[in-house]
């Protein structure tokens, strides 16, 4: 696979960002596995690549909150 852009990466940013299902554990759909999943299939499709690319992309900067 490709090597992302500064660009690919801003706007995959940006299109996270406004899923809060994603990233927000106050949110109700936070929890619900399918729904982000289907989230994380429409960042794929955004962005032209797998959902596998894009958990990657993130994986630096999802952290639990309740890790040290």
């Amino acid at each position: 696979m490709e090597k992302w852009t500064r660009h690919e990466t801003v706007s995959l940013i940006a299109e996270y960002e406004a899923r809060p299902e994603l990233w927000d554990e106050k949110s109700p759909m936070y929890k619900d596995l399918r729904k982000r999943n289907q989230l994380l299939q429409e960042l794929a499709v955004f962005s032209n690549r797998n959902v596998e690319a894009v958990k990657k992309k993130f994986t630096p900067f999802v952290q639990p909150s309740h890790a040290n």
